[in-house]
């Protein structure tokens, strides 16, 4: 993955972290990476539609929503990335790793890796798929 990549996405999720939907402060931003940013979604309140075999359980996780969104706009059969960020309602970084259904999802749709912050000084951790 490509710094200028990371540093888009950071700049991009510190942006809109005051419109973001969700209120009780975990704010998460995925972002579809396929040599550039594709497009970026949010975690939200609500349930998912049962897309491509996501579970549904009362909250929409912004890796399936930034999914949702870019497919399509996707390169199709084309392997692609996630990056992911968690900010907290005062613009603090926290760890943003994908929980077991999100990973499975991501990996079952073609992602190689997910980037996500750790909450240690701006710093990513990668996980291939």
């Amino acid at each position: 993955m490509n710094k200028k990549i990371l540093k888009q996405c950071l700049i991009i999720a510190r942006q809109n972290n005051h419109k973001h939907p969700n209120t009780d402060g975990y704010r998460h931003f995925s972002f579809i990476v396929q040599e550039k940013i594709i497009d970026w979604g949010t975690n939200t309140v609500g349930e998912p539609i049962r897309f491509l075999g996501y579970p549904s359980y009362g909250k929409v996780h912004a890796e399936f929503n930034a999914l949702n969104k870019a497919k399509g706009i996707m390169v199709r059969y084309s392997r692609f990335e996630v990056v992911n960020i968690r900010i907290t309602k005062g613009g603090l970084i926290r760890n943003s790793c994908p929980c077991k259904n999100c990973f499975d999802f991501l990996a079952s749709h073609g992602c190689s890796k997910i980037w996500f912050t750790t909450g240690l000084n701006k710093a990513f951790a990668r996980v291939e798929c």
